[in-house]
């Protein structure tokens, strides 16, 4: 008898991790696209990000341009609240940097819906704009 508590125990104990483990090992592949838009300071600068998502590694890639007041300057991007790292701005005012777990770089997970923003150093606005999903 104890002997089948102990089978009818672990039966359940690895129904129960597979119920929970399931939902992420068939996590669907995200796509996501956002338009970012200078804030009144900097209502010169454009900038893209594209974010990709799969059940294996995690990918954004950030785009600024017209940001020639900020040149030579570092900018902090934020994925979904969370500090993804730092760009240079060129003397030109382009920037553009990809973060991707491969390389072994923290990436946070985003959403359709989720804000990405671009920070100065000092913590200035410079551009925001909110992902949502890309059309293939």
């Amino acid at each position: 008898m104890r002997i089948l508590r102990s089978i009818v125990g672990l039966g359940v104990l690895m129904t129960l991790g597979l119920t929970l483990v399931a939902p992420d090992a068939q996590a669907v592949d995200a796509h996501l696209t956002a338009r970012l838009h200078g804030s009144p300071r900097f209502a010169v600068v454009t900038a893209h990000s594209n974010y990709e998502r799969t059940s294996t590694h995690r990918a954004v890639e950030v785009r600024m341009s017209g940001a020639t007041r900020l040149a030579g300057w570092k900018v902090v991007v934020y994925v979904n609240f969370t500090r993804v790292g730092t760009m240079l701005v060129s003397f030109t005012g382009h920037a553009q940097r990809v973060w991707d777990t491969d390389n072994g770089q923290a990436v946070p997970i985003a959403r359709a819906g989720d804000p990405v923003r671009i920070r100065s150093l000092r913590r200035a606005f410079i551009a925001s704009g909110t992902y949502s999903r890309a059309l293939s």
